[in-house]
Order: structure tokens, then C-alpha cells, then sequence
């Protein structure tokens, strides 16, 4: 048995299961990809469970090995002071007692080399990719707008061609899958349900309804743009009248209606504002916002950041890392300069009293700094030309609605 825990150490591997929504199934939704062969679609949980490449991965973890498939989470500890990575948040959640209790029980099931599924405690599922939005850092593989779009201009085909697209049929969740999901559901105790976008998704009310008689312990969260809450004859809300908490992080990336329409194409911000209201009349449901901070509204963070405070909800933030075209660390360093100052005003004129005013400046703060502690300017001309082309596919001009970025905009950086 390891003497002292490893600096590496992470609970995702022993208690969580992230399955795409073509089937594939891996520990956590920051995993940046697993061998070929992890990736097989209906593969099944037992089979993924006792693979050996899970059985690598949780050896490393637990051997203070920096694997490289979470480099996601080691860049974010390493580059975003101030905040903290998936797998901090994860076990700040969980809390001493229980880490250390997982920790004693891993170290045993690992020197058997079976570890037990009755470990499991969290999943998260993509039904699919069905959105009724069209936002401009996502992807085919998050939308079937996108998809379908990317099917027919040319453009956009070469825009997304880095991006893999869903392996089985329309990016579809089996219903083999889906069933097997269903069997976990009475020692789980937590269900994150992302996109597409799940209020729009027609499996996913169907799956609340399949689970609804025994969910009284499950925690439900959800990732979403919160445009809606019914679907068809459905209604979302009277379904989660069954499980035991309902938690919710709409992303909001705009606080007007043009800069947030501009991002997320076809949404309209008063729709969400009206169903926050709604969901806050709901004992069991909690609700919090997220910033999808790219490119698209870093020069207005301190109002977005105010405007989420004021709907009554809790900010926190989403960093835009791919497409890199919309990462913040591309901007060039004038602009930088600016935005930067901006928050250090912000800073000094905010009243330290005001509600929500210290994780506000986690918050930010760490966008600042994650934003300045790394030069990508040189790739401000291919993020100009990623914009240009899907405003061109929406026949709108970004100069309209983010006109600060005017002065960069015939700028041109080169490479190093």
C-alpha cells in the first residue's frame, strides 16, 4: 500500500464514467483521447471497466505519473492561478474523509488488479447531439446544426476538419448503451447530462422517464443554454419533481442581446432570463451561470460577470481552449493590455462587501490570468479568418458587435 498519496491522484478513474454520445466511454469529459481501441463504440461497461487502458491510467494517477491524456487538467493547474482544474474540483467536493477512504480503497483493489464498479458513483451522457442553438465555438459533434451545415459549405467542412466527427450514425447514444446506464442508476449518485442540448433532445426526457420511479437519491446536472424547458409535450420540470436535486449552469456568454445572440446563434436572452426565474420558484433546483470565456466576450467581462449577479446566480467560467482560433491567449498584446486594465479597474472601484464579491474575483482573476500567462498572438490571423468565416456563413460582421477589437482587426502578427 502506497505510504503517502500521490500528487497525481484523481477520483475519476475509480468512480465516474463519461459516455459520448457515439458510444465511446471514458473517465471524465476532459480526457483529450485514449488509445484506438478504447474508443470501439458499444463497447461495454464491463469491458471498458477492466480495459487495460483504464487499469494505466489509474496506476499513474495513483503513482504521481502526470498521464497525458489529462493534460488538460495539468495545463489548468499549471497555467490558471487562481482557479482550479476538474480534478481539484473534484476532490474539494468530495472532501477529506471520503478522498482518503477511496484512496485506502483503490490502493487495495489496485494491488488485486480489479477494481469494483461498486466504485461508480457518477456518470456523464450525450444522448446526442440535437441543439437548437448554432454557437460559434462549437462543433459538429455538439450539433446537428453544425453538422448538417458543415455537410453542405465548403468552408465550413475546412474549418472543421481537425474536429472528429461522431463515429456512429449521427452521433447517436445506443440504446444497449442507454439500458446499461440504467442498471448503474441504483448505486449512482450523481448523472451529469450535457449536449447537444438535453431540453431539446427527445431521448432525454425519455430516459428521465424510464429512471424517475427510483430517483429519489440521484442528482441531476446540467450543462445548458436554458432557451427552454419543453419539449413537444413534455414538460422538463415535472420530471424532475422525482430525484433528489436538480442542478443547473446555464451558460450565458453575453449580457445584450446582440453580443449574446452573436455567439450563440438563435437564442434569444430573454427566454433565459424568463425560465431562471422560472427554476428559482423550485425548492429541489439549483441554479448557477457559466461564461464560455473566448475571444467573443473577454472585452466584456466585468459587465457579463455583473449581469449574472444580478439574474441571481452564481458566475462561474468556461474556458475556451479548442477551437484555439477562439482562445483568449491568441489576442495580441495591446488588447491584452486593455482588458487587463479594465478588471484592475473593475478591482479597485468594487465594493469588497457587495454580494458574491470574492468568488468574483476568483473568477476573473484566474480569466486574466490564464488570458496573459501565455503569448499564441501569432495565431491572431488564423482566429480573424475562423471568425471571418463563420460570419460569412451567417452574413454577419463581428467590427457590428464587438467594434473594440476595430483598431486589432488590420493587424497583422507573425509568427516567432
Amino acid at each position: 500500500m502506497k505510504k503517502s498519496k500521490s500528487n497525481t491522484f484523481c477520483p475519476a478513474p475509480f468512480t465516474q464514467l463519461n459516455f459520448k454520445n457515439d458510444n465511446r466511454i471514458m473517465p471524465c469529459c476532459k480526457i483529450a483521447s485514449m488509445s484506438p481501441d478504447s474508443k470501439v463504440t458499444a463497447r461495454s461497461i464491463d469491458e471498458y471497466w477492466d480495459s487495460d487502458e483504464l487499469k494505466n491510467l489509474r496506476k499513474n494517477l495513483f503513482n504521481d505519473v502526470k498521464d497525458p491524456i489529462c493534460s488538460k487538467c495539468w495545463d489548468e493547474e499549471t497555467y490558471r492561478a487562481g482557479n482550479t482544474s476538474l480534478r481539484k474540483q473534484q476532490l474539494a467536493r468530495l472532501g477529506e474523509k471520503r478522498i482518503n477512504d477511496l484512496y485506502e480503497t483503490a490502493s487495495r483493489q489496485l494491488e488485486s488488479n480489479t477494481v469494483s464498479k461498486t466504485l461508480i458513483k457518477e456518470i456523464e451522457m450525450r444522448f446526442d447531439n440535437i441543439c437548437n442553438l448554432q454557437c460559434r465555438m462549437c462543433h459538429p459533434h455538439f450539433s446537428h446544426k453544425w453538422e448538417a451545415d458543415a455537410r453542405t459549405n465548403p468552408e465550413l467542412s475546412k474549418l472543421f476538419a481537425t474536429i472528429p466527427a461522431p463515429s456512429s450514425k449521427n452521433g447517436i447514444m445506443s440504446d444497449e448503451t442507454i439500458q446499461e446506464i440504467i442498471q448503474l442508476v441504483p448505486n449512482l449518485e450523481k448523472i451529469i447530462i450535457s449536449g447537444g442540448e438535453a431540453m431539446y433532445s427527445r431521448r432525454h426526457y425519455e430516459f428521465l422517464d424510464q429512471i424517475k420511479e427510483d430517483a429519489s437519491h440521484l442528482t441531476l446536472f446540467y450543462p445548458t443554454n436554458l432557451t427552454l424547458l419543453e419539449y413537444k409535450s413534455w414538460k422538463v420540470v415535472d420530471l424532475w419533481k422525482n430525484f433528489k436535486k436538480i442542478s443547473i449552469r446555464v451558460s450565458i456568454d453575453g449580457c445584450t442581446q446582440d453580443r449574446y445572440g452573436y455567439i450563440r446563434q438563435g437564442g434569444i436572452l430573454a427566454d433565459v432570463e424568463k425560465n431562471i426565474r422560472e427554476l428559482k420558484t423550485h425548492k429541489n433546483i439549483v441554479v448557477t451561470s457559466a461564461i464560455t470565456v473566448s475571444i467573443l466576450n473577454i472585452t466584456q467581462l466585468t459587465e457579463i460577470m455583473e449581469y449574472l449577479v444580478s439574474l441571481g446566480t452564481t458566475p462561474q467560467n468556461v474556458l475556451v481552449q479548442y477551437p484555439v482560433d477562439l482562445n483568449i491567449q491568441v489576442l495580441p498584446q495591446g488588447l491584452k493590455n486593455e482588458i487587463t486594465q479594465k478588471w484592475d479597474d473593475y478591482l479597485s472601484g468594487k465594493d469588497k462587501d457587495s454580494p458574491g464579491y470574492h468568488n468574483l474575483i476568483k473568477q476573473g482573476q484566474s480569466i486574466i490570468n490564464y488570458m496573459n500567462i501565455n503569448d499564441m498572438s501569432h495565431k491572431w490571423n488564423d482566429a480573424k479568418e475562423f471568425c471571418a468565416i463563420q460570419d460569412r456563413h451567417f452574413n454577419t460582421n463581428i467590427l457590428d458587435v464587438i467594434p473594440e477589437f476595430t483598431p486589432y482587426w488590420q493587424q497583422n502578427v507573425k509568427d516567432d
